[in-house]
């Protein structure tokens, strides 16, 4: 039984130490003129920093028309492919079951401030929010890369990569159980026209 605790114990404690940088959470989309804005809650975690030139991608964000509300050290671009590289010749381009549509823009935030928190951590963690434009109010899932940099222990320094889904902007299309009644009714019609030949024959 103490032996159970203990493992028990081990195990909460590196879950707790195992932090992501930085996931952004889709919060609210709320219209704007003809377009929605589409406001992502994040935070820096507390043992990572930033340093000019880290950056958030959230990608394929579909009907992109500007950006809204961003920090002061924070600025928006777009490209349309997107890659990280956490270590000489591999690539991380974005999480498994994701692909990066090169004709659907990424959305990229860019830290362009002073280097922020970046050593002698941990800090406390920093909440902040992020914002784009989009001409769809639908969203779905699609994923996001993230680097920043350790700022406490022996890795301090070193790059630090997160990958994840968040929810992007898409444009309409119908819905799961509209596609099955589409596929009902055809194969319901397909099947009356064979009773017809049947019958004529």
């Amino acid at each position: 039984m103490k032996r159970l605790l203990l493992v028990s114990a081990a195990l909460a404690l590196l879950a707790g130490g195992a932090k992501a940088s930085i996931i952004p959470t889709l919060v609210s989309v709320v219209p704007t003129g003809s377009n929605y804005d589409y406001t992502y809650a994040a935070a820096l975690a507390s043992d990572a920093g930033v340093v000019p030139g880290d950056e958030l991608v959230i990608q394929d964000f579909a009907g992109f028309q500007g950006f809204g509300a961003l920090p002061a050290d924070i600025v928006g671009s777009t490209e349309l492919t997107t890659d990280f590289i956490p270590a000489p010749g591999a690539k991380l381009v974005m999480p498994p079951g994701f692909t990066d549509d090169p004709t659907i823009p990424n959305i990229v935030f860019t830290y362009v401030g002073p280097p922020f928190h970046n050593k002698n951590g941990p800090f406390p963690e920093v909440d902040f929010t992020l914002s784009a434009l989009s001409k769809y109010k639908t969203f779905h899932n699609d994923g996001f890369s993230a680097i920043t940099i350790k700022n406490s222990g022996p890795s301090q320094g070193t790059p630090i990569y997160d990958v994840g889904a968040t929810s992007v902007p898409t444009a309409i299309v119908p819905e799961p159980a509209g596609w099955a009644l589409m596929i009902l009714g055809l194969g319901g019609a397909g099947a009356l026209v064979r009773r017809k030949r049947a019958a004529l024959a």
